[in-house]
Order: C-alpha cells, then sequence, then structure tokens
C-alpha cells in the first residue's frame, strides 16, 4: 500500500506543470529548482518596470532580501526587484554575514560581489 501512494505521489510531482518564468522564495538551507532570475509570487510590478539584482558570490551564500528567503547562490544568479531600497544579506555558515543596501530601479542591473572565502570565520568565544 506505502508503495502505491509513494507511486502516485511521485507521479503528481512529475505531471505537475512548472514555470521557469517566476520562482518564490525558497528557504534559506535549500537549493532552488528555477533557472535565472527568480522573482517572488507575491509581487505585482510587471517584469518590465523592475530591476535586476545579478549575484557574484564565492563559494555559495543564502540570499535573503528585505528579510524573505530567496534561495542559494549560485545556482541562483540573479532576482527581479520592484524599484526601491532593498537590504540583501548573504549568509554562509561559519561566517559573518554579508549586509548590502541597494536601490532597485526600472530596467537597470545591480551587481554583488562577495568572497566568503577571502574573510576569515569569526573568532569563537571563549
Amino acid at each position: 500500500m506505502k508503495q502505491i501512494c509513494r507511486f502516485a505521489l511521485f507521479a503528481a510531482i512529475i505531471a505537475a506543470p512548472m514555470s521557469f518564468a517566476q520562482t518564490t522564495p525558497a528557504a534559506p538551507a535549500s537549493k532552488p529548482a528555477a533557472a535565472t532570475p527568480a522573482t517572488p509570487a507575491t509581487s505585482e510590478v510587471p517584469a518590465a518596470k523592475r530591476g535586476t539584482v545579478n549575484f557574484i558570490i564565492k563559494p555559495w551564500g543564502d540570499v535573503l532580501i528585505s528579510g524573505k528567503p530567496y534561495g542559494v547562490t549560485p545556482p541562483m544568479k540573479a532576482v527581479l526587484l520592484p524599484p526601491g531600497k532593498h537590504v540583501v544579506v548573504i549568509r554562509n555558515m561559519g561566517h559573518a554575514d554579508y549586509t548590502e543596501t541597494i536601490e532597485v530601479k526600472a530596467g537597470e542591473q545591480h551587481n554583488i560581489r562577495h568572497s566568503f572565502d577571502d574573510v576569515p570565520p569569526p573568532a569563537k568565544a571563549k
């Protein structure tokens, strides 16, 4: 019985339609399944009026934008955001968070570069 239920669940997942044009924010620890650019489903701003934020992060980082988890970069390379100020936090276990406040403008691109390899981990409390 359990085998049949697992097969039915697997078949339903495979048959479910997927849209790679838009993705919803992912949990910080999970890898996003979508390609670039990622966009929160709740956004009402048309794509033409959004700006693109590109990520160049080494070796990897969990991305939070204005408090919402967006996924892990890489593989995520970019997100579309509505115009305005956004606080971007990149997290990598064992390192201090990297935070950058950006001003997104419609149709423009913004690059965020950071290497956790170049930053030593914080000292442990004694």
